[in-house]
């Protein structure tokens, strides 16, 4: 029915002038567009030439008793040339419903465009109107010699006594009168309070062919008409209560008129004009034909209503791809519980061609329709808050040429949705349509088969060619997917894959694929390389890279080598206890262990642990210390594939970090303030074990919760410095391991100094990660209890030999500009026998938001999630003052968090250069 059988098209026009609406309609197909030249016959039948002068006063101006101009006092300077030339009826050509008897052409000096409008009334002639009821359907228009059509002048009076059409006009050209042609054939109309509908009988369908749901239906108009009115009625009342400018007058009603369209349109739009709906909308695979007509009201009047916040052309550009991305969301708009949606039937499965442009690079048909699938996606499907079609509908409005679309939306999503701004949401959309998590779907293509697809850049090695490398550009806001297919005559195939550069700004996810599903493996980053093994030739390799920058094209280098890696098959059983023997299946082990290795996670198996080992089968024991991971294999310096395996037993930990602040990042040594809580992390605790403890140098802690692979517990008041910490629980004791109860400080043999990494916590309040002027932060020390600090490289150093009470407790103040920050207070034994290790501090909360001269420094961001889990870092230097508050702002714009934590922490790590 259309495209693919499976599109319904609506269509709009938009080249507006002035205060005008154009008078021809665009459809989708692209083939009805093409404007129809004059026939060339300028002639002149008759003219009017004279001087005017409008100095001091209106000039009048009456030419045959035909055309009468009112001219106001200063619209040109001087004695000026009037022209009124009434030009043959065939110099233009007449629109395909409309005729414009007695055209005239009207020129005042060598000026086109008025600062003041002027007024024009034009005769007409009562016996070449219509008869019946669109008789004095007649207006006023003007010929645009650039689209090669008429348009039609608003707020025409028409006066059905003196004959005559009165509007105003800021320019001149060709004008005349219209009305309707005799051969349109409208028989009847139907009416209600904000529109009008014109009909013609028997060319609509009956109400035995038309199967309406509605129970309203009143007088002998046909059901499909009533149906038509009734619908747009509903969607107007929608789109008002959505703050939508919508039709309103009541005694001049917004015109839809009913007809024979072109095959495949069931609708068109033209702005300040009319509404046309076709007069036989036909079902199609997906929707009825009473869903089609539902459709098509709302998408053709959520146009009408476009007309309000959208009135010229950009640079000659035709806005048509965003009217139309916004329009496919109508129907959701206006009826949100219904089952089926536009936009998802242009998107589902016809975005894959689409991809490899900037998502606003879409002026073409149908690419207009597929552009609404991210806008849907965004106002249902996102996590968090969704997108309003209206609001941004009304924010749209305010552009200025056709790239502002995206900056509009952009900043919408970041002021109004806690987003990072369309990039990011962007791609989650791809992936969210790659993975198949909603209606709107990537195919899942092999690689030889989306060769004509620009979006898919396919990549087939074999023995004889088993390399490849390439730079693939990815413009801004799209996609790209390199995808790597096995050797047709091989099973299993592993593969080697480096991204050897790659711009910032694009992310890379690497996926296995085959027809069916699709299963996420890695995220890449530049100078990364990832061993991949396909299990069999049925199976691809989809890596997705994703242009996040608004504005910015970039591009990438990828090498990818086909090896004779080993392949891990099976691991029977999957769940085992250490000391078990465990069978690993699969090829290219090699024929023995002298240059393999078995790993259980972190952990080797010993040559001990080897029982058997063929080329493709190893026995091997379960190791001492190993814990659920993945098991992998290296043979011939080459690692094979990661393979899930379990352990069983006694309780396992395998980390201890600070519940709030000490988590794994950059070195930081692990510690927890005494009576503050931290957490263990392992397996096999059992979620509830009959037996549960946790000791802490064999004296018993506190628990606050336990699952089977993390326990809360509470660090007591003593012992502090290096512990021990083991859990007991049912199934026996776990490992002994080592943290630190309080302040860690450390010695350097050779100076005696502490060494300070000036690190410091700040908290976002909300998810959305909005700082303001509580804003907290570390700052650089200028005043000590002492003189025997120094900051360089990044640390700051203290001289234990000159600090007072040396062999008891040290006690130092940061300050700045007269604000006490925080006072650290250390316990402290004079001791040489600590390992040589950076000490690092962190602080929590400084309340600090004064201006610091600062000079040379590097401040680098770490962002975490209150989940705990590492997300970004973001760099920027210091020259001169630093006002925390104001001047950091937007440095933190561009840092990542978390959406689905609470807050967020940001470390700081400060760089002193001096």
């Amino acid at each position: 029915m259309l495209f693919q059988k499976k599109f319904f098209k609506k269509s709009i026009i938009l080249n507006l002038l002035f205060v005008s609406s154009v008078l021809f309609f665009q459809t989708c197909s692209g083939d009805d567009n093409n404007p129809v030249a004059p026939p060339g016959d300028n002639s002149i039948i008759s003219k009017l030439d004279t001087i005017i002068n409008v100095d001091n006063s209106d000039a009048i101006i009456t030419y045959q008793n035909n055309v009468n101009i009112t001219i106001p006092q200063g619209t040109v300077s001087g004695d000026t040339k009037l022209t009124i030339a009434k030009l043959n009826d065939n110099s233009v050509p007449d629109d395909e419903e409309m005729e414009f008897p007695n055209v005239y052409e009207i020129t005042l000096g060598d000026q086109h465009i008025f600062d003041e409008p002027l007024e024009i009334t034009l005769k007409y002639d009562p016996q070449k109107l219509n008869e019946g009821k669109l008789k004095y359907k007649i207006g006023a228009s003007y010929y645009d010699e650039t689209l090669k059509r008429w348009i039609l002048f608003q707020d025409v009076s028409v006066d059905s006594i003196e004959n005559t059409v009165s509007f105003t006009t800021s320019h001149l050209t060709k004008l005349s009168w219209w009305k309707f042609k005799s051969i349109l054939g409208y028989t009847d109309y139907i009416t209600s309070p904000h529109f009008i509908v014109y009909w013609t009988d028997g060319k609509v369908p009956s109400n035995t062919d038309y199967k309406s749901s509605l129970s309203n239906h009143k007088g002998t108009a046909p059901y499909y008409v009533q149906d038509i009115l009734y619908y747009l009625e509903e969607a107007r009342q929608v789109y008002e209560d959505k703050k939508l400018t919508v039709p309103k007058d009541t005694t001049n009603k917004a015109e839809v008129r009913i007809l024979e369209l072109p095959k495949g349109v069931d609708g068109n739009t033209s702005y300040f004009g009319f509404i046309r709906i076709s007069q036989n909308i036909k079902a199609d695979n997906e929707f009825s034909q009473e869903e089609l007509v539902k459709i098509t009201c709302a998408h053709e009047l959520l146009h009408y209503v476009q007309d309000y916040y959208y009135m010229f052309t950009f640079e000659g550009n035709i806005i048509k791809w965003w009217l139309e991305a916004t329009a496919v969301q109508a129907d959701r708009i206006v009826w949100p519980n219904k089952s089926k949606f536009e936009a998802i039937s242009y998107a589902d499965g016809n975005i894959d061609g689409q991809l490899h442009r900037s998502w606003d690079d879409c002026n073409e048909d149908p690419n207009y329709y597929f552009a609404g699938g991210f806008l849907t996606y965004l106002t249902t499907y996102r996590d968090g808050p969704k997108l309003s079609i209206p609001k941004i509908i009304i924010e749209s409005g305010k552009a200025t040429n056709v790239s502002y679309f995206r900056t509009i939306l952009n900043d919408y999503l970041k002021n109004n949705l806690s987003s990072h701004g369309i990039g990011h949401e962007y791609r989650d959309y791809v992936k969210w349509a790659y993975e198949h998590k909603g209606p709107i779907k990537i195919k899942y293509i092999p690689p030889l088969s989306s060769t004509n697809n620009n979006y898919v850049v396919p990549v087939r090695l074999t023995e004889t060619d088993p390399s490849w490398k390439g730079t693939v550009p990815v413009s801004n806001l799209s996609a790209k997917m390199v995808k790597i297919i096995s050797p047709t005559s091989q099973g299993a195939t592993s593969f080697k894959i480096v991204l050897n550069n790659s711009d910032t700004q694009i992310e890379h996810y690497v996926y296995v694929s085959d027809k069916d599903k699709t299963t996420y493996k890695k995220y890449l980053v530049k100078n990364d390389t990832l061993m991949i093994n396909l299990e069999s030739k049925n199976q691809w390799i989809d890596i997705l890279s994703c242009n996040i920058f608004k504005d910015d094209a970039g591009s990438f280098d990828m090498s990818v080598e086909l090896v004779q890696a080993p392949t891990i098959t099976s691991i029977t059983p999957s769940t085992a206890s250490v000391g078990d023997v465990v069978q690993i299946k699969g090829n290219n082990f090699g024929t023995n262990s002298s240059s393999g290795e078995v790993w259980f996670g972190a952990v080797k198996a010993l040559a001990s642990d080897i029982v058997s080992w063929l080329d493709n089968q190893i026995d091997v024991k379960v190791p001492e210390g190993a814990v659920t991971a993945d098991v992998h294999i290296v043979a011939g310096g080459e690692k094979s594939n990661d393979v899930s395996f379990s352990v069983t037993g006694a309780p396992i930990i395998t980390d201890i970090i600070d519940y709030l602040y000490n988590r794994d990042f950059q070195g930081i040594h692990r510690f927890t303030l005494p009576n503050n809580t931290a957490e263990i992390i392992g397996q096999n605790f059992d979620d509830y074990p009959q037996i549960r403890k946790v000791y802490v140098n064999n004296i018993e802690a506190e628990v606050y919760n336990w699952s089977d692979t993390l326990v809360e517990f509470k660090l007591p008041e003593q012992p502090t410095g290096n512990i021990t910490i083991k859990l007991v629980t049912s199934n026996g004791e776990s490992n002994e391991f080592p943290y630190f109860n309080g302040l860690p400080v450390s010695y350097l043999n050779s100076s005696e100094s502490i060494l300070i990494d000036a690190q410091f916590d700040v908290k976002f309040y909300n998810a959305k990660g909005d700082m303001n002027d509580s804003f907290s932060a570390g700052t650089r020390p200028q005043e000590f209890n002492k003189n025997n600090f120094s900051w360089n490289d990044r640390v700051l150093t203290v001289d234990l030999n000159s600090v007072e009470n040396i062999s008891g407790t040290i006690s130092y103040t940061f300050k700045n500009n007269g604000l006490e920050i925080e006072k650290v207070e250390v316990n402290y034994t004079r001791s040489n026998s600590w390992p040589n290790e950076i000490v690092h501090y962190i602080g929590n909360n400084f309340p600090y938001s004064e201006t610091n001269n600062w000079h040379g420094n590097e401040t680098t961001f770490y962002s975490f999630g209150s989940c705990g889990e590492a997300l970004e870092q973001n760099t920027t230097s210091i020259e001169g003052s630093i006002n925390y508050v104001d001047d950091l702002r937007a440095d933190f714009d561009g840092i990542d968090y978390s959406s689905g934590c609470a807050f967020n922490s940001i470390y700081l790590k400060l760089t002193f250069t001096n």
